[in-house]
């Protein structure tokens, strides 16, 4: 029964969001406009019904109790995060002068900016959700399922190690419509965000490292 529920979900995962994101195409726009809308509704849904099929299918990780270990985990991700990004940013400068950026709008007003505040907030829990708990735990529990070696250490580990790079791949690809300096960013965020999670232990310090970055860097092109 476990089994066929998370074929299912894979299945309608990947056909109804996954593919169309990793098969759109970049933006022939300069500027964006980021505000809480459908998009952002529907997102907060997946995020929390995603995390919470994790926390019933999967065995949760033992989270870290203490606070000043967190918040040094914390602190290292966005520092981690931000390097990243810029040294993406000056790869391809040097390559091509300075690389295409999608700008975001400037919001106007308190609603406007609370509203991207909100959205930032939204698509960070969603994406985490997705990304960093439920496919690499539905495809390692499938494959402990449906394979008949599951029960060998060096084989779970082999796919363990695919698991971990597939899905930080698709993540990556998730970016495209933003350009290729944001697949490459999207790349090495996925997998800092990854420690991240299997340090703490907790989804939340990932979100909460991720919406800080996505909010400095829209703050920087707004700028």
């Amino acid at each position: 029964m476990k089994k066929n529920i998370l074929f299912i979900e894979l299945l309608a995962l990947f056909f109804l969001i996954l593919l169309p994101a990793i098969t759109k195409l970049p933006e022939q726009t300069t500027t964006i406009k980021i505000s809480f809308g459908f998009s952002s509704l529907f997102s907060a849904c997946m995020g929390i019904f995603l995390y919470a099929q994790s926390r019933l299918f999967f065995e949760k990780p033992a989270e870290k109790k203490q606070k000043q270990h967190n918040i040094i985990i914390f602190c290292l991700t966005f520092f981690a995060l931000c390097l990243s990004s810029r040294i993406i940013f000056f790869l391809f400068c040097l390559i091509k002068n300075t690389p295409n950026t999608v700008l975001a709008e400037t919001p106007a007003g308190i609603f406007e900016q609370v509203s991207l505040i909100l959205s930032v907030i939204i698509a960070a829990l969603y994406e985490e959700s997705l990304f960093r708990i439920f496919l690499p735990n539905a495809l390692i529990e499938l494959f402990e399922l449906f394979s008949p070696v599951s029960h060998l250490s060096r084989q779970k580990k082999i796919c363990r190690i695919i698991v971990e790079i597939a899905v930080i791949c698709l993540f990556a690809l998730a970016h495209r419509y933003l350009g290729l300096p944001a697949v490459l960013n999207a790349l090495f965020c996925g997998i800092i965000l990854r420690i991240c999670f299997i340090l703490t232990g907790s989804i939340f310090i990932p979100v909460i490292a991720h919406s800080a970055y996505n909010l400095l860097a829209i703050m920087m092109t707004i700028i």
